[in-house]
This record gives structure tokens, sequence and C-alpha cells, in this order.
């Protein structure tokens, strides 16, 4: 992957179980739809 290792990069993907702001308006629901990249490190 470019230079990276594979045992670099961690994804783990949230979804509907942990949203980051409420879905009942148009602003929260934008807000969910967000992705978090972490090369290097696990984060906690």
């Amino acid at each position: 992957m470019r230079g990276v290792s594979v045992m670099r990069i961690h994804v783990d993907g949230q979804g509907a179980y942990q949203p980051i702001a409420s879905n009942a308006t148009a602003r929260g629901c934008a807000q969910n739809r967000h992705v978090e990249i972490f090369v290097g490190k696990r984060p906690h």
C-alpha cells in the first residue's frame, strides 16, 4: 500500500452503533457521515 505496511492500518467500522451526533436532524445525519483513518499505533 504505497510503502505503508498493512500491519499498520486499522479499520474499525462503527456505523449506526456509535454515532457522533443525533440522527434526528439533517445536520446530525451529515455529521455521522464521516471517515476516520489512523495509520500507525491503534487509537484507544
